[in-house]
């Protein structure tokens, strides 16, 4: 069993899902935004979102990647 010390460990990640179809897109990401500013008091670098998410507006910088479902919005947690 390999020591845990020696293990790489990725980032974590705070995930937001909204699959209300009422809400723009652009609000959830808001939502999500506000949401996370409270919690951990501070910006994330980014949201990785799914890829027909990259069109919309966003105060941080927003990352499409293909194992992200539509309304799922990940935002990495700062190392503490």
């Amino acid at each position: 069993m390999p020591n845990p010390i020696d293990v790489h460990q990725g980032p974590t990640y705070m995930v937001w899902v909204d699959s209300s179809k009422k809400i723009a897109t652009s609000t959830k990401i808001t939502n999500a935004l506000t949401h996370f500013r409270r919690k951990h008091r501070c910006d994330p670098v980014e949201i990785i979102v799914h890829e027909s998410v990259l069109g919309t507006k966003s105060e941080v910088p927003l990352r499409a990647e293909r194992f992200v479902n539509q309304n799922y919005f990940y935002l990495p947690i700062p190392d503490t």
